[in-house]
């Protein structure tokens, strides 16, 4: 997997623990204040997404899926959110390089065979 880019924590540690149990269990990942409410304030998801030892993507109402990169549970994720298709992409990704939106990551590419239509003599000069 990667590298983080700093050591974890002791929350930090618990916090991948209770991802991996989760993971481990099929469940989807837990909101912000359910956290908040287990662990206290002493770390949070996108603290860890930053230092490079998760990948959390962000779907629709907010609801996410984490991935886990480093350490003994590196490779599991939480279940993905009831109603979204296998393929729909995340609106948004939390990782190393910050929270970025999908419309940041897009990159348009030149077609490669556009024929334009042919100037109507009014446009002409």
């Amino acid at each position: 997997m990667s590298t983080p880019k700093e050591e974890l924590s002791e929350a930090g540690t618990k916090m991948l623990d209770i991802i991996a149990a989760l993971a481990d269990a099929n469940h989807s990942c837990p909101l912000d204040s359910q956290l908040r409410e287990r662990l206290g304030k002493s770390t949070s998801l996108e603290s860890l997404a930053y230092a490079g030892h998760i990948v959390i993507e962000v779907f629709r109402e907010n609801q996410r899926v984490v991935t886990i990169l480093s350490g003994p549970h590196a490779g599991k994720q939480t279940k993905r959110p009831p109603g979204v298709p296998d393929k729909m992409l995340p609106y948004r990704t939390i990782d190393t390089n910050g929270g970025g939106s999908a419309v940041d990551r897009f990159v348009p590419k030149p077609a490669s065979s556009v024929t334009l239509p042919v100037i109507p003599d009014w446009e002409r000069d």
